[in-house]
Parts: structure tokens; sequence; C-alpha cells
């Protein structure tokens, strides 16, 4: 008899929850990434310490939502390149957080190694993983591209530009989540 319980009520299964519960997730993170693009980009002229909490915390709680978004709403590759992201993520932000007085040349070029870590996870992800492989590819070279420029270019004291690249970083990968989440919405839909 009990066995016969979960077809009774199939509205309260793992199986039929679990779906929503996961693209409502992504589709959470991704438009959280794309509040933090924005943010990014409309408070350039925020200097020292505030830059440098500013940024680290935005990070830090971006690698906690990555982290969490990997536990919770993805499998197998996907589920290990958001972690290692949300792990990149938290040391960069924490790192931040710690020296806010060294400076916005530290916090640039700071940000910069994290873009290219991010990147090089992106595009590995991108090979191992068939489904999005164009999107993943494509968001690895962004990042690698912006991280280069933080780390080679002489951004001290050119907020804007900081702001503006860190923006187009958050921005198409809230983009891309939010994308994939509403995939999934679909996907759910059309198998209930």
């Amino acid at each position: 008899m009990e066995r016969d319980m979960p077809d009774m009520h199939p509205e309260l299964s793992p199986e039929s929850t679990l779906p929503s519960f996961r693209w409502g997730w992504l589709l959470a993170y991704g438009l959280l990434l794309i509040l933090t693009g924005i943010v990014a980009l409309t408070n350039p002229l925020a200097t020292g310490i505030v830059t440098g909490l500013l940024i680290g915390f935005t990070i830090a709680f971006y690698g906690i939502l990555a982290i969490v978004a990997g536990l919770s709403a993805m499998s197998g590759h996907a589920r290990w390149t958001e972690l290692v992201l949300g792990v990149f993520a938290l040391v960069a932000g924490g790192l931040v957080i710690m020296m806010p007085l060294a400076g916005s040349a530290t916090v640039i070029w700071m940000l910069g190694f994290w873009l290219l870590a991010a990147g090089i996870a992106e595009i590995i992800s991108a090979f191992r993983i068939s489904m999005d492989r164009g999107w993943r590819l494509f968001l690895g070279i962004i990042h690698i591209i912006l991280g280069l420029l933080l780390v080679f270019m002489d951004l001290r004291g050119n907020l804007v530009l900081l702001a503006m690249l860190i923006s187009v970083s958050f921005l198409s990968r809230g983009i891309f989540v939010v994308w994939f989440a509403m995939a999934a919405r679909r996907a759910t839909n059309t198998l209930s």
C-alpha cells in the first residue's frame, strides 16, 4: 500500500518537485549575475576601501551562489564547473576583502586572475560537456580576454573601465544561466 502512495499524489513526489526547484534556482542565480553586472556598471566611481569591499563581497557572494547552484541544480561536469568557479570566486573575494587598502591595482589584478581561471574552467568544461558547448566556449573566451585585459593593462585609477569589464563578465554569464534556466523550465513543462 505504501508503494502506491506516490502514484496517488504525483504532485508530492520528489520527481515532480525537483525539476521546478532546479530551474528556479538557476533562474535566480542568472538574474543575480545580471544584477551584479548592472551594479558593477552603474557604480564605477567608488574608490579605495569601498571598491575593494564591494567587489570582494560581490564576488564572494557569487562564489557562494555558484557553489549552491552546483550542489543543487546541476549535474555531471557542469556541477563541477560551477563548484570550481564558486571556490575561485570565494578565494578571490576573500582576498579582496582582506586587503581593501592594497589599492585598485591589486583589486584589478586579482579580478583579472580570477577571470582567467574562470575562463580556463569554462573552456575545459566546453570540451567535456557536449550540451551548450558553444555557450561555454564563448563564455570562456570572453572571461580569458577580460582577465588578460585586467592583468596586463595599466588600469590604475581607471575604475570606470574596470567596472565595464567586470560588468561584461557578469552580464554574459547571467544571460547564459537565465537562458539555460528557461530551457530547463520548457523541458520540465514538456515532461509534465
